[in-house]
């Protein structure tokens, strides 16, 4: 019986998934850009037939109030590296980001905005693929530093790089292979509410220093795209 109603559930969501896209379509439909309108029109009429969605499920759905959330991370950032990881996960899960500055404190606490279920998707992702490019980046410097008579200052650095181009061209294969463009978009809500917000320009303070160690870029980038939740994080 457990096993029916979490299969049941499971086959919700995804319907509930295919309903938003259906309304992001129909929203785009009415873009004055007549080409867009009439493509997204297009998908939005073969997403209802195959999914059996009719208008009043599409209409519900832009009835229901969705609530806004902040969520931090926990920590104050100062490295540009990790502000730009944490850039990569909010526009793939449909958040966006800003820091929220502490007194006397250097940098900010990364912070994401959108609805809570995918602010705390944000947050899971964000502590993941940190504790993955920190692990990673000790074992690429100490493998390369091992082999070699040469520094090996800046190898960190390259890592990182190789690290984040890897999760970014991740995210983009997703994108394109399952057509998930308009999924990973912001709801008009989040979106609205940021615009709103009243910012300090900042940016973090420390850079990455690097040696373009082409060995070290290159296991970074392979970690960076392999990198997924169901990874196993090695010791």
């Amino acid at each position: 019986m457990e096993n029916l109603k979490t299969s049941q559930t499971s086959k919700d969501l995804e319907r509930a998934k295919y309903v938003e896209k259906v309304t992001k379509l129909l929203a785009l439909a009415s873009s004055s850009n007549e080409n867009e309108a009439q493509m997204a029109m297009l998908k939005a009429q073969k997403l209802m037939v195959q999914h059996s969605i009719d208008m009043a499920e599409v209409e519900d759905i832009k009835t229901v109030k969705k609530e806004v959330v902040e969520g931090t991370s926990g920590e104050s950032v100062v490295s540009v590296w990790k502000t730009s990881l944490a850039n990569i996960v909010a526009n793939n899960f449909k958040c966006k980001l800003f820091l929220t500055k502490q007194y006397k404190k250097r940098g900010g606490i990364v912070t994401f905005l959108g609805l809570k279920e995918d602010v705390e998707i944000c947050k899971a992702m964000y502590s993941f693929v940190l504790i993955v490019a920190a692990k990673g980046r000790d074992k690429a410097y100490n493998k390369i530093s091992e082999n070699t008579k040469y520094s090996a200052k800046g190898v960190m650095g390259d890592y990182i790089i190789g690290f984040i181009n890897g999760l970014r061209d991740r995210f983009e294969e997703q994108k394109q292979k399952n057509n998930w463009g308009l999924m990973v978009l912001c709801d008009e809500e989040v979106t609205e509410q940021f615009e709103n917000m009243k910012f300090k320009k900042s940016t973090p303070r420390a850079g990455i220093t690097i040696s373009n160690n082409s060995v070290a870029k290159g296991m970074g980038y392979a970690d960076g795209k392999s990198c997924s939740m169901g990874t196993q994080i090695e010791n």
